[in-house]
């Protein structure tokens, strides 16, 4: 028994806005299964779906930080048909009332209620560790690392330092799935005032937690930040596309041993017919860039990675 998809669908999404800036909003997604036994728990339970007091995320990015998801319905879709459901998602600013600091019972014209510890300050730090060692093929002016002969160097490893960024906040609930899903996986949206492809998610710790008669989770998420920005040659083109943050681990330089030669692969041979003892710069479609050329790398025509190493979620999500 499994979940085989989830779906944001556009039938039954609203959204209202009152003069007191109060806003409402509803999600919908279409959530298939494997098994007729899957019942509502199972559904609404999935890892797939926003998780209660996640912050709103629209599909097209838009962001409202202050509408939380305060109810989440399943129902099936076709009656006659047990694998196919519908999910509501209700999202809402007025959820804060309820979740308010102090509030309810008052006593000498005071308030009673403990402090809610979900409204505990986030905690927020910086350090910097050793980022991942890249092999570049090009300087930073994307000129060729090559001798005077236009031979072509092993490469300059560089090893980049990242930022680490370390958030710790207070949760009504924490999904351990969560912390598989996102791990290793990299932004695609602004987070903490970085650029999409920047942040990479290294960890999200839950720790059950019990203060002033509440339980709840502190979740500790770490998050590698590689800001370095480099301008790669797209094949076949003298064009160059602008590659951020972790986008470089998957756009290898084009070279190898080996070249394309009326249809077969052979060993790339020197002017003496001798195989090369290095590798040998490729001009994008399989045969040898002539010396002094600028690499080109794996990139499409649109100037995007051919390979994909990491996921990529919009990390708004994970309310931080």
């Amino acid at each position: 028994m499994a979940i085989v998809s989830v779906t944001e669908i556009s039938e039954g999404r609203t959204g209202n806005a009152d003069d007191e800036l109060k806003r409402e909003y509803r999600r919908m997604f279409r959530v298939v299964t494997d098994s007729p036994l899957d019942e509502q728990g199972t559904i609404i339970a999935s890892p797939y779906l926003p998780k209660r007091y996640s912050t709103y995320v629209a599909p097209n990015g838009f962001v409202d930080r202050f509408a939380m998801a305060s109810k989440i319905e399943a129902h099936q879709e076709i009656g006659e048909n047990p694998y196919r459901w519908l999910v509501g998602v209700d999202y809402s600013t007025s959820i804060w009332d309820r979740l308010r600091k102090k509030g309810g019972d008052k006593q000498d014209g005071k308030d009673t209620q403990p402090e809610n510890p979900l409204f505990d300050p986030t905690e927020i730090s910086y350090d910097t560790v050793d980022g991942p060692e890249l092999i570049f093929d090009v300087d930073l002016n994307n000129v060729p690392i090559v001798n005077s002969a236009g031979e072509p160097y092993n490469g300059r490893p560089v090893v980049d330092a990242l930022i680490v960024l370390t958030i710790s906040k207070a949760f009504a609930d924490y999904n351990p799935n969560d912390a598989i899903n996102f791990y290793n996986a990299v932004n695609i949206d602004t987070f903490f005032g970085f650029p999409k492809h920047t942040v990479k998610c290294k960890g999200l710790k839950g720790t059950s937690q019990f203060k002033n008669e509440f339980f709840y989770w502190k979740v500790t998420g770490v998050f590698h930040i590689w800001t370095r920005i480099m301008s790669l040659r797209i094949p076949g083109s003298a064009q160059t596309a602008s590659l951020a943050g972790w986008q470089l681990e998957e756009a290898p330089c084009d070279k190898g041993f080996k070249i394309l030669s009326g249809g077969k692969l052979v060993r790339a041979l020197d002017d003496s017919g001798v195989p090369e003892s290095h590798e040998v710069f490729l001009d994008g479609s399989g045969s040898r860039l002539g010396n002094l050329l600028t690499p080109c790398y794996r990139l499409t025509a649109a100037g995007v990675p051919i390979f994909t190493f990491h996921n990529r979620f919009i990390f708004a999500t994970l309310g931080f």
